[in-house]
């Protein structure tokens, strides 16, 4: 009594060596006969070798260099830096470049733990956020946002040392994977309808708490315990809001055309619009 058993494996190694074995499986675990019969699989499991509690990092890196598109050959350009920068963003830029080159060489393999290239884009992304050079779990989420701006500045780097000037608001990491937004606005007086704050980023940034959960201890308690999806996310930030006094152009401009005097009016706004995504 209070005794669990044998685990299920151990109790089917147990039947194995009695007659008969096939047909006791198959009364006791009707599954039993396919598991048996089911080839074994051979090979070497692709993928990269975690460094400590470092999934949270390989997730990211196969994500990123399984990605369809420009963000793999567009890092080898990284190759250029000479290897004598010492800046941190010259670094992070060849390591990811060297990991790119040795992942896509080992198609269907995996990069063992003391491969040079996964141990040398540790110590760089480390050299730029010291919370990386150990090897506790940490969060994916912001582990994708140091590495893709790191990245980012190092392509500015590239860019200035060719000769040109990179623009802030077209950077190479979000003309590649990069995510529009924008917040879209209904008229309530002459019903036009428009754009404006059309941002690219590298990721949503979408908050995980209400706005009344952030001054309420006890609401946030409340919804920090409760699930939430990201659809659900979504639909939160995407809320429509009502904006009185509003200073419409098109208004304006109608009352001027008409020569009567201009009323401010009100909009229905609704934020966090996806408008393209790379």
């Amino acid at each position: 009594p209070g005794s669990k058993g044998p685990c299920p494996a151990v109790a089917m190694e147990v039947l194995r060596i009695l007659p008969g074995w096939e047909a006791v499986a198959a009364w006791v675990h009707p599954q039993a006969e396919d598991i048996a019969t089911e080839p074994v699989a051979e090979g070497t499991l692709p993928g990269l070798a975690n460094l400590g509690s470092t999934c949270f990092a390989n997730s990211v890196f196969q994500c990123l260099l399984n990605t369809p598109g420009w963000f793999p050959e567009a890092c080898l350009a990284f190759s250029t830096f000479e290897e004598s920068s010492q800046s941190k963003k010259a670094a992070l830029g060849r390591a990811f470049q060297a990991l790119a080159r040795e992942y896509g060489s080992r198609a269907g393999g995996a990069l063992q733990r003391s491969n040079a290239s996964l141990r040398n884009m540790k110590v760089a992304i480390a050299a730029i956020d010291p919370q990386y050079a150990g090897c506790q779990q940490q969060d994916a989420y912001e582990f994708l946002g140091c590495l893709l701006e790191g990245l980012e500045e190092g392509f500015g780097a590239l860019l200035r040392g060719a000769g040109e000037a990179p623009s802030p608001s077209a950077g190479v990491i979000r003309a590649i994977c990069g995510v529009a937004t924008l917040t879209r606005r209904e008229c309530h007086g002459c019903s036009s309808c428009f754009e404006v704050d059309r941002v690219t980023d590298t990721a949503l940034r979408l908050p995980l708490l209400s706005p009344a959960a952030q001054f309420d201890p006890q609401l946030r308690e409340q919804e920090e315990a409760a699930p939430i999806s990201l659809q659900e996310l979504l639909d939160a930030s995407q809320q429509p809001e009502t904006i009185e006094g509003y200073d419409c152009d098109a208004c304006r401009a109608r009352s001027a055309a008409e020569g009567t005097e201009h009323v401010r009016t009100s909009v229905t706004q609704h934020g966090n619009v996806i408008a393209e995504t790379r």
